[in-house]
């Protein structure tokens, strides 16, 4: 059966994949230890985003990682929290886009994390001061760090699990 553009099992993948997102969301807020005094989380919802990003269509992606955006800042966060969100996620599904075909996943994860804080500390900088700028190192050096183990666990399950 079809849905417009959309198959039901792509429909049913995607649903399946935004819920995922906003489980693995729900399980890190519970987590009341941060990565760093600055507030570093791991991130796990992206381990779907790199896995759709790998698995389905490019568009069926942006639907999960909008999805994702717009639930969590929803049910954790607020109009702020959606805003970085959203240019935080725009420049890593980009970024990824371009080197998934390129570079190993696990490499595609660490540069969609760094692009996710760039994009973060770019609408810091927009909505408070340009000083904060000087918060990027510390932001990349913790985008290596996240996107590893999210790049790794999402090799793991990319591994495994057929669509």
């Amino acid at each position: 059966m079809r849905l417009g553009n959309f198959s039901v099992k792509r429909l049913t993948v995607c649903a399946l994949l935004v819920s995922l997102c906003f489980v693995f969301s729900f399980i890190e807020r519970l987590i009341p230890i941060s990565l760093s005094p600055f507030g570093f989380k791991l991130g796990l919802a992206n381990i779907v985003i790199v896995f759709a990003l790998y698995k389905c269509q490019i568009f069926d992606t942006l639907i999960v990682l909008i999805a994702k955006i717009l639930i969590s800042g929803i049910c954790f966060g607020g109009p702020v929290y959606l805003f970085y969100s959203l240019l935080g996620g725009v420049f890593s599904f980009l970024i990824m886009l371009v080197l998934k075909n390129k570079l190993h996943i696990v490499t595609v994860s660490i540069f969609g994390a760094i692009f996710f804080n760039i994009g973060q500390v770019l609408c810091a900088c927009i909505i408070m001061s340009w000083n904060i700028v000087y918060y990027l190192p510390i932001m990349v050096i913790a985008g290596v760090f996240t996107g590893f183990i999210i790049g790794i666990l999402t090799d793991i399950a990319e591994s495994r699990i057929k669509i």
